[in-house]
């Protein structure tokens, strides 16, 4: 699957463009994250007090968190569980992994 093409609900492909356009700001791997949870849980995610995660990945760059990937993924499936995200897959064996493949996803785009 081409880097700019994501499956979104019901395995619908959504184009993105590849490079934003000019006059826009770069998003880090924080924001990335961010809108892929968003995406993925089919809402806003309320009042998740995500700003200091967000910009945590974003100040370690695609590199460091790369090297600090299963602290994002302990984050995040704590919040998960804490919130009730993904109430099933929170609490399925595989669920370190999904979430791995979008942490992973997220840097992918930055």
């Amino acid at each position: 699957m081409p880097a700019n093409q994501v499956y979104g609900s019901q395995s619908t492909r959504i184009s993105e463009p590849a490079f934003p356009a000019a006059g826009t700001t770069h998003k880090g791997p924080g924001d990335h994250l961010h809108d892929l949870i968003r995406r993925w849980l089919g809402q806003d995610v309320g009042d998740c007090h995500c700003q200091e995660w967000i910009d945590r990945m974003n100040a370690w760059g695609p590199d460091e968190c790369r090297d600090h990937v299963g602290e994002i993924v302990s984050h995040i499936l704590a919040e998960a569980k804490n919130r009730g995200w993904w109430k099933v897959l929170a609490n399925m064996p595989g669920a370190r992994w999904a979430i791995r493949q979008m942490v992973n996803e997220a840097i992918g785009r930055s």
